[in-house]
């Protein structure tokens, strides 16, 4: 069993990157550094971009990380789908804004 670094990277000489990566030549041709600027957005304190900027430095890193998204994917996609439910469920009765949103306390009495 291979030990936990971080989930994005395999091992610590994977990553993570500096902070001053420099945006690769390719980036504006396919209007990447919009994607970066839009998902990175109101994370300033968070240094993503770098992480959208960098190579990973073999096969190796690029299979690890296909594994952990493999891994992960299960929850993004149920997660996807209860918020799709309430949605629907939501727009069928007089309130407009998802349960799943609205009634985010365990505390409260979800009327959905």
């Amino acid at each position: 069993m291979q030990a936990f670094h971080r989930i994005l990277f395999e091992s610590p000489a994977d990553g993570p990157p500096r902070a001053d990566v420099a945006e690769p030549d390719f980036f504006g041709d396919l209007n990447l550094d919009q994607v970066v600027a839009d998902v990175t957005r109101g994370y300033d304190e968070y240094n993503l971009v770098p992480f959208f900027r960098t190579n990973l430095p073999g096969e190796g890193a690029v299979v690890y990380r296909h594994d952990v998204f493999r891994d992960l994917e299960p929850f993004a996609t149920s997660n996807a789908t209860r918020y799709r439910t309430e949605f629907r469920h939501s727009r069928s009765g007089p309130h407009s804004i998802p349960c799943a949103i609205a009634f985010t306390s365990t505390a409260a009495q979800s009327p959905c």
